[in-house]
């Protein structure tokens, strides 16, 4: 089984609630070719 892709940095919610918003997500898939990927969202893992 492939490895999920994992968003850089430490938290990710300035970029997705004030920066880029949903968009967020479609850049993120982009950015890793892939249709999913983890990060942090206030400090919880999120996929």
């Amino acid at each position: 089984m492939p490895k999920i892709p994992q968003a850089s940095g430490l938290d990710s919610a300035l970029a997705f609630f004030v920066r880029d918003g949903y968009e967020f997500i479609s850049k993120e898939c982009d950015r890793h070719q892939s249709d999913l990927f983890q990060t942090r969202l206030l400090l919880e893992k999120t996929i």
